[in-house]
């Protein structure tokens, strides 16, 4: 019996699958510290799986795509000559 109600086909549609702090710092080509940084401020997301961190693929694709509509805006503050 292959994944006959144990939700496997549930928990695949669900995400892609879950990559490692290593595999997501080869994508980005970010620092180990970074991911960690960046997960545990919320700037990334993240799942804890029991002490391992890990990535779902769907997540980081929709969060990469909210990245590329980020705007910097310099503080009104900055700029004194206004």
């Amino acid at each position: 019996m292959t994944g006959g109600g144990t939700g496997t086909t549930q928990m695949g549609d669900s995400f892609d699958r879950l990559i490692s702090v290593k595999e997501l710092m080869r994508l980005l080509g970010v620092s180990r510290s970074w991911v960690y940084d960046a997960a545990a401020r919320g700037i990334i997301p993240s799942i804890r799986v029991g002490s391992m961190l890990r990535f779902d693929m769907n997540a980081i694709r929709a969060w990469l795509a909210r990245q590329q509509n980020v705007r910097y805006v310099r503080p009104a503050n900055a700029d004194s000559s206004g």
